[in-house]
């Protein structure tokens, strides 16, 4: 082992020297801890052995400049002092002494120190390398992590350039469609001005019928475009819930009417006075939405329930009851998803899957939010909670 000596006595340099190779070491002497320094900086040496007092640099002086600058891997310290007591070895540990030995040393205290030091020397060496592959992996790792994290923000470019396509086909299709259809209705209305057989008027009907439910499609393709770029564009003000309910619920009667489908109003709570805050014009989108959906949801003879409840944190509550087959767990987390029938095409009940999607977008941008709970043979209700208005 090559071990460094920094001894300005030159008898107790030789000596040094001379026991250390006997003992098959290799050893290079200094006059001093300059010298010993300078000699660090040019070469590795495992084992320092310095004695503490020398002119120029002593031992705790060298040890202290040794430790600040370590290098790599580590040097083994032994100090030579003819200076003993608790307060000695203190003043030398603190200055990064690993050992001592005593002056005069003999040959067996000098290779037991020795023999000490190759220990903690192999355990640097293990933990170095331990390290250093430990280094080496986290180096992959990251590296790894680099190349995944820029595969992921690759697929979410295109992701999000796709759903930017997606959006501006569905966008100007609507549009591109709704100059038709607008003509169509027109027209049908025109036409319903004159006299009519019975037949013919009921042609017109379903005509109109037809109509109105693709211009409403329509208009949802065009709001599901805007769900994830803006906000919608709201009017919020008071809105009387028994007006709002009744129109929703004189809208969904012909329906529930051909479907054989009772509605009715829960007695719990009065709406007579009730206000919230939200947009009219939206707040009705978002009930015809739910009772068209309950109705057409629901099995012949079966029931659709309208109720209001007033809820802590000055809010209204109006829940849409039906007795439907209602929703599988499964499908529970998916159904405010937009375009997600949920097997409803199996059954033969039209829509395009964007009416569940709409409203929870629009009661949210009104400050409320949309919930349902729903038991498997028994139906389902949705719950819509809003600020009331006189809280704002």
């Amino acid at each position: 082992m090559k071990i460094l000596i920094a001894e300005d006595d030159t008898t107790s340099r030789l000596l040094l020297g001379a026991s250390l190779k006997q003992l098959g070491h290799e050893v290079t002497a200094t006059s001093n801890g300059r010298e010993a320094w300078d000699a660090l900086q040019r070469e590795y040496f495992p084992i320092l052995i310095s004695d503490w007092m020398m002119p120029d640099m002593d031992g705790l002086e060298l040890c202290r400049h040794v430790r600040a600058a370590p290098p790599e891997p580590y040097v083994y310290i032994i100090l030579l002092t003819m200076m003993g007591g608790k307060t000695s070895y203190l003043e030398g540990m603190e200055a990064g002494t690993d050992d001592f030995i005593t002056k005069p040393f003999d040959q067996e205290q000098l290779a037991a120190r020795l023999r000490s030091a190759a220990r903690v020397l192999d355990l640097h060496g293990t933990l170095r390398g331990a390290n250093e592959a430990l280094e080496h992996r986290v180096r992959e790792r990251t590296a790894e992590l680099t190349q995944a994290n820029a595969q992921l923000e690759a697929s979410r470019e295109l992701a999000e350039a796709g759903s930017r396509a997606k959006s501006e086909f569905l966008s100007r299709m609507s549009h591109e469609l709704r100059t038709p259809m607008n003509a169509i209705l027109g027209f049908s209305q025109i036409l319903r001005m004159e006299k009519q057989s019975a037949e013919q008027s009921e042609y017109l009907n379903y005509i109109a019928e037809a109509g109105h439910r693709l211009l409403a499609l329509i208009n949802g393709m065009l709001d599901i475009t805007r769900l994830e770029s803006s906000a919608p564009s709201l009017e919020l003000e008071a809105v009387d819930i028994a007006a709002l309910l009744q129109e929703a619920l004189d809208a969904a009667r012909p329906l529930a009417v051909r479907r054989h489908v009772e509605l009715c109003v829960s007695p719990s709570q009065a709406t007579d006075g009730a206000v919230v805050l939200g947009d009219p014009q939206r707040l009705r989108q978002v009930f015809d939405q739910l009772l068209s959906n309950a109705i057409k949801f629901n099995h012949e003879g079966g029931q659709v329930t309208l109720g209001y409840v007033e809820v802590e944190g000055n809010r209204g509550r109006i829940e849409v009851r039906d007795t439907g087959p209602g929703i599988a767990p499964h499908h529970m987390e998916k159904l405010f998803t937009a375009f997600e029938r949920l097997g409803a095409e199996k059954r033969g009940i039209d829509g395009a899957g964007i009416g569940l999607a709409l409203s929870k977008w629009l009661i949210e941008a009104m400050g409320g939010h949309i919930t349902v709970r729903s038991t498997l043979g028994e139906g389902s209700t949705f719950c819509v909670e809003l600020p009331l208005a006189q809280a704002q």
